[in-house]
């Protein structure tokens, strides 16, 4: 089986703005950012730009049939 930051590679850099507001909230207070619970998700996302925080990749469910397909396929060396 390959590393799982291989299958974290797959799935991209990524984007504040593919995620939930919940869960930019949940980053903001992971490392401390405070007053926050009142931004709407593109300050949300600028806050934690500005704070240095990697983007997590896109939640699975954002992705096409045919893309996870893709995924498995290169996760399966074919």
């Amino acid at each position: 089986a390959q590393a799982p930051s291989t299958a974290m590679a797959l799935l991209g850099r990524g984007s504040f703005q593919q995620q939930t507001v919940a869960t930019l909230k949940a980053l903001c207070k992971q490392h401390q950012i405070k007053s926050y619970s009142k931004l709407k998700k593109a300050d949300l996302a600028r806050v934690l730009e500005q704070h240095g925080v990697e983007p997590p990749p896109r939640p699975l469910e954002s992705f096409s049939k045919k893309e996870l397909i893709g995924l498995v396929r290169q996760l399966l060396g074919g």
